[in-house]
């Protein structure tokens, strides 16, 4: 790497720049559908108990 031209230093340097561009859009993305997971669990879970506790009353009145 030493005796490279300036031209392929920048080169090399454009590369390692878009590849850890690429692995943090990576991680981003992982992140993003971790939590996208996690609430949509959630709201499943919270609508759930909505459904139960809906019942539940309904039961009571007849």
């Amino acid at each position: 790497m030493v005796n490279c031209s300036p031209l392929r230093r920048v080169g090399f340097f454009f590369i390692q720049l878009f590849t850890i561009c690429i692995k943090y859009i990576k991680k981003n993305n992982q992140v993003i559908k971790k939590r996208y997971a996690s609430k949509v669990i959630a709201e499943r879970y919270s609508n759930l108990a909505t459904a139960k506790a809906l019942v539940r009353v309904l039961s009571y009145s007849l």
